[in-house]
């Protein structure tokens, strides 16, 4: 899988490139939206690969889902690709399995070990901040 985020002729070229390789990528998915022609706005199958464009929002849970398929000589390959897009307040409930639960649990600590560390926000001020004790 390849994530582009910089710029129009390096979508262009992944897309235009990649895809015809025997061993191409499964997914080419541009993370700013960027205007290619076409636009991958929906997840659209190029050879065998799969390509979207969409703008990552920070305040958005994005989700690509990939179906897959395992032949009977253990070939895997990838059938759909959906893109869920949510509010990040509102996830819904079918996507917040453990792996998901465990990664929040983790931010979660992060953020309790920097407000102990009491953290200091100096944006207006190029001084500085005050160390202080652990």
């Amino acid at each position: 899988i390849i994530v582009n985020g910089a710029d129009n002729n390096a979508m262009r070229n992944l897309v235009t490139n990649l895809t015809m390789y025997e061993h191409a990528p499964t997914a080419i998915i541009d993370i700013q939206a960027h205007d290619t022609d076409p636009f991958y706005e929906q997840p659209m199958l190029i050879e065998n690969t799969w390509v979207v464009s969409y703008f990552i929002e920070p305040r958005t849970f994005f989700l690509q889902r990939f179906d897959l398929n395992v032949t009977e000589s253990g070939q895997v390959a990838v059938t759909n690709l959906d893109l869920i897009q949510d509010d990040m307040t509102t996830v819904a409930d079918y996507v917040k399995d453990e792996q998901f639960l465990a990664d929040f649990e983790f931010t979660r600590t992060l953020v309790h070990e920097a407000l102990r560390n009491d953290p200091v926000l100096a944006a207006m001020d190029n001084a500085m901040p005050l160390a202080t004790k652990p």
